[in-house]
């Protein structure tokens, strides 16, 4: 007697059960059914338990430690922006030119509800990194199976890249977000080809290239799957053209408010222009070994290169297994839905790579962090490669060496400092400054990030007025800091640092030195009497 009742048995509930006895049906169907319907809301809790469990841990290693690091320069920059009214921060939006607003905008009203405060900076970007994982859960499910949704899930929860701008006050953990969601929607309207979904993709998309412009190139890659799949997945016209226009008219709006006459003729894009930054022969596989989360001792400088190899036999290669056995699927049935996934994933991961890489070789216009979002179906892929194994127990397995390699990874993210440290030094130039003293910042041109550091860091303190250093002889200063920034520890700069550094030393008596990440605080007595020559801060050829 109804031996089919499990077939119905998503839809029924214990109510429905209870209803059906009431109506007068025998005590025995209303009781299997009731069974049923107990059984599949079990399994509907444990069917969201694995992924929200994922998505806590995700949390949970974006919480920790999140203020341990100073801000640093970009962060110092965002901060202070949002900090003005909105016709000033629109103003100094455009005068940057790099980035579009949206990240600003939210930052900024994030303030006025929660406060100004670095930590509360960097908690929006947790929270939208926290979600980015939930978010590849359904995007993954879409494109293959559970199994693949949760490790996939479990990678990006884990994954030291997206951990990194998770505790950065950027737009880049948001990037990250809207891409995934973008990705999801454009997919459900292309195989169902339903107007809400395709709305719901333009919306997306229309936050995606108003958080930073090279989310564009995610967009480009979804229109290449469009463009190729065209003929298995029509869209109608219609859509095509209503979207392009949505996209475009709100892209066209940000450019014109004063962005793109700022790119053209401001200073700050020439100076970019011609410099060559991705030309290495090796940045696509740096870039690859970042998604591999090969950055175990620190997140700046080279790797070391064991990481290259044991990253790639983690990662790279059973993402190169499941491409492979996709696109080789001999199961007729599966096999165009299985290349279809393959090469969504592909385009999503490598197309955005290669065009700015490309672009990199004629003008300063690659940065890794810039193409975090390709990390997000990277992880697909290696998830894919993963569960395509016969064994039950690969998959378990080898998602298990990923978490533990990425675990062990993290250890650069939490205890390597990695950010100029800001906070310490600028709180200690406010404990130990004097008035009459003069300030000195090399290398040149770098006195904007320390005015900014200081409203960060040591808020309500008079704002600080900065002396070249080769006028110092000129100011009727009893006392002298010098303040150097050597980010990243380039050679050119640290031989600057020395350089001044000596020059003084053998003329003025130190008082003081700090020594900070990256930031050096050098306090001199330069009274009049013992002033150096005019020839005395020559900056030597090679660093001119």
């Amino acid at each position: 007697m109804f031996k089919k009742a499990a077939e119905p048995a998503i839809g029924t509930t214990f109510a429905d059960a209870l209803e059906m006895q009431a109506s007068g049906q025998t005590a025995s169907n209303a009781t299997e059914l009731a069974s049923i319907a107990r059984g599949a809301s079990r399994d509907d809790r444990s069917f969201w338990l694995l992924p929200v469990l994922i998505a806590l841990f995700g949390l949970a290693l974006r919480l920790y430690r999140l203020n341990y690091e100073s801000y640093w320069g970009d962060e110092i920059f965002a901060f202070a922006l949002v900090k003005l009214p909105w016709g000033a921060m629109h103003a100094a939006m455009v005068k940057d030119v790099v980035h579009p607003p949206l990240h600003y905008y939210l930052l900024h009203e994030w303030f006025q509800w929660f406060g100004f405060g670095t930590l509360q900076g960097r908690l929006l970007s947790a929270i939208m990194g926290t979600l980015a994982i939930p978010a590849l859960y359904g995007l993954a499910k879409l494109l293959s199976d559970r199994q693949t949704a949760l490790i996939s899930a479990l990678l990006l929860a884990a994954s030291q890249l997206s951990i990194q701008y998770s505790q950065e006050a950027r737009a880049y953990a948001l990037l990250l977000l809207l891409t995934i969601a973008s990705s999801y929607f454009f997919l459900r309207a292309v195989k169902e080809r339903r107007p809400l979904f395709w709305w719901l993709f333009v919306a997306a998309a229309v936050l995606v290239e108003c958080t930073h412009y090279f989310g564009l190139l995610a967009l480009f890659s979804l229109a290449a799957f469009g463009a190729l799949y065209r003929r298995a997945h029509p869209i109608p016209r219609s859509w095509w053209i209503g979207g392009s226009l949505i996209i475009g008219a709100f892209l066209a709006a940000w450019l014109a408010s004063g962005p793109l006459h700022e790119a053209l003729y401001g200073p700050k894009m020439a100076s970019e222009r011609g410099k060559a930054w991705s030309e290495r022969w090796f940045a696509p596989f740096e870039l690859v070994n970042v998604f591999n989360n090969g950055r175990p001792n620190a997140l700046y400088g080279l790797a070391p290169l064991w990481t290259f190899f044991c990253g790639g036999l983690i990662f790279s290669l059973p993402a190169a297994i499941g491409l492979v056995r996709s696109l080789g699927n001999r199961d007729k049935q599966n096999s165009a839905v299985s290349c279809e996934s393959a090469a969504f994933l592909l385009l999503s991961s490598a197309l955005p790579v290669m065009i700015s890489l490309t672009m990199g070789l004629f003008i300063r216009f690659y940065e890794y962090r810039y193409l975090s979002f390709c990390v997000a179906p990277y992880y697909v892929l290696v998830a894919r490669g993963m569960t395509s194994f016969r064994s039950r127990l690969a998959a378990p397995l080898l998602a298990s060496v990923a978490l533990f390699y990425s675990v062990f990874a993290l250890r650069a993210n939490y205890f390597v400092p990695y950010k100029e440290d800001f906070r310490d030094s600028m709180t200690y130039l406010a404990a130990h400054s004097q008035p009459g003293d003069c300030y000195a910042v090399i290398p040149r041109g770098e006195d904007y990030h320390f005015h900014m550091a200081r409203e960060v860091y040591a808020s309500g303190m008079p704002p600080l007025t900065f002396t070249p250093i080769e006028a110092l002889q000129d100011r009727d200063c009893a006392r002298s800091w010098l303040i150097t920034y050597t980010r990243g520890d380039f050679s050119d700069l640290v031989r600057l640092k020395r350089n001044i550094r000596n020059q003084l030393d053998a003329r003025f008596a130190a008082i003081d030195r700090q020594s900070y990440f990256w930031i050096a605080l050098d306090l001199y007595d330069t009274r009049p009497s013992g002033r150096p020559s005019a020839a005395l801060f020559q900056r030597p050829e090679g660093n001119r």
